[in-house]
């Protein structure tokens, strides 16, 4: 589905043009909830197998989980067959999102030795059928993430002219190759010829984690919107930052409430993942929450060997209290 007038990507990133980005075991749903609350409105969710949702895989149905404060959240589908493709998109437009995103960046192995992510955009013949099998089956509008190219060839713009022709409503652009990773720096000198070769709204990606860097990415490459990602590790605050830097003001958030913040996250996780699921997968997010904090290097020690909520709880405490 192409946007429409009261379904647009464009007048989301007009509200507020900070994203969220895709992070596999990251934005979830309780993440997508604490960024929310600090201002971010534009999210995606943790990249969801379309054959996981054909098979009705329930840790899958689960990704797709969405919390009251959500209304311009995008459900991210990775995948190489378009029926299936197309099918899962057909079944998401139903569940609440705002838009539908195509996975062509992921470059780790076990997605690209099936030929999805970013294998599927080194594809041109099979990539155009996908797309236009999912822009066809969705009800909401369809977006698509890639990265600059892969094994030497650099074929950003190309797929950048492809998505729009085949009726993608926005382009999201990892500025790094395949085997960077998220390594080295992001090119964003690749997002402004993407930006300037389409139509369609273009939302840049790569090394975001500051109000300077925000202003440095969209003054330099005149993108519609820019996408935080592993700037937002530990750091929701950044959208509140942002957002307040608009409007010409400066916010940054004290140590009592970053930690209080994590706190409420890890609450959260527990709703949604149960108590001793949450326990392990919050620890990844309190070394964030805590990154550059001295006296806190102990504390994620203990956090290991936390197994309930009281114990994770107590280890918060402990920090905040120091």
């Amino acid at each position: 589905m192409r946007e429409t007038e009261n379904n647009s990507i464009t007048s989301i990133l007009q509200s507020f043009d900070a994203a969220l980005g895709p992070m596999a075991g990251v934005s979830d749903m309780a993440f997508r909830r604490i960024c929310s609350e600090y201002g971010a409105e534009m999210m995606y969710t943790e990249m969801v197998s379309a054959k996981g949702l054909y098979y009705n895989n329930a840790n899958t149905e689960r990704l797709l989980e969405l919390n009251e404060l959500e209304f311009s959240t995008g459900a991210q589908l990775f995948g190489s067959d378009a029926e299936i493709m197309a099918l899962a998109a057909e079944r998401i437009s139903g569940k609440g999102y705002a838009f539908i995103d195509i996975n062509l960046g992921c470059p780790t192995p076990k997605i690209t030795k099936n030929g999805d992510g970013c294998a599927l955009a080194m594809d041109a013949a099979k990539l155009e059928k996908v797309v236009r099998a999912v822009v066809k089956a969705s009800a909401i509008p369809v977006t698509a993430k890639i990265r600059l190219g892969a094994g030497g060839v650099l074929n950003y713009k190309e797929n950048a002219l492809l998505l729009e022709s085949c009726g993608v409503s926005a382009i999201a652009v990892h500025a790094r190759t395949k085997e960077q990773l998220y390594s080295g720096e992001a090119d964003w000198d690749k997002i402004a010829e993407v930006a300037s070769c389409v139509s369609i709204p273009v939302i840049g990606n790569g090394d975001i984690n500051s109000v300077e860097s925000y202003w440095k990415a969209k003054r330099h490459s005149g993108c519609s919107g820019v996408m935080i990602a592993r700037g937002a590790l530990g750091n929701p605050f950044l959208f509140k930052s942002i957002r307040e830097s608009i409007s010409g003001r400066v916010w940054e958030v004290s140590f009592e409430e970053k930690m209080q913040t994590a706190k409420r996250h890890f609450f959260y996780m527990c709703d949604s993942l149960g108590e001793a699921e949450a326990c392990k997968a919050f620890r990844k997010h309190l070394a964030y929450y805590t990154k550059n904090v001295p006296f806190s290097a102990s504390a994620r020690r203990l956090i290991q060997s936390a197994a309930t909520a009281k114990e994770t709880v107590q280890v918060i405490d402990g920090i905040t209290a120091h």
